[in-house]
């Protein structure tokens, strides 16, 4: 239950892009046995946005506790912003991930509670489906996100042997 007006909103964790674009976070949860999709509905804030060189703090008027608690399986998306993103819902807006990284209260805490990506993430294995590796590279850079050179190296296969779904 989340109590207005009587108390601050406290820092959760921090969020820092050493990216070279845009990002938003979306959670995904697990309750009743099904994921849930939610723009960062861990507390009473909405969809986080953090730009390229940029640290964001997530605060809520709820715990730390009550967001490993009450929301199992927790895990956040780094998506990128482009233009009509807002026009996405957020269930679509999921497919278009380039990084994940699953929420542990033990991790967050020797780390103190910051996440840095893309460095803290998982690459999307399946990014090399989504976008044109080659463009993307170009625009912003390999991904230093765990699994890149795996995701690398299979778009490299794909397009030599001609089954590259960008083609």
């Amino acid at each position: 239950m989340v109590m207005s007006g009587c108390c601050e909103a406290e820092e959760m964790w921090l969020i820092r892009n050493s990216g070279s674009f845009s990002i938003q976070v979306v959670n995904t949860y697990i309750a009743n046995g099904e994921v849930v999709v939610d723009e960062c509905q861990i507390g009473p804030f909405q969809g986080i946005f953090v730009t390229p060189g940029e640290s964001t703090d997530v605060s809520s008027y709820l715990s730390r506790d009550w967001a490993f608690k009450e929301r199992p399986g927790l895990t956040l998306y780094f998506i990128p912003c482009f233009e009509g993103l807002d026009k996405v819902t957020i269930n679509e807006r999921l497919k278009y991930a380039v990084a994940n990284i699953p929420m542990n209260k033990q991790w967050m805490e020797a780390n103190d509670w910051t996440i840095n990506f893309p460095e803290d993430c998982t690459v999307n294995p399946e990014l090399g489906e989504i976008y044109d590796l080659d463009e993307f590279v170009e625009l912003y850079g390999p991904l230093n996100a765990q699994g890149w050179d795996e995701v690398w190296q299979r778009w490299q296969q794909s397009k030599e042997y001609g089954d590259n779904p960008q083609n």
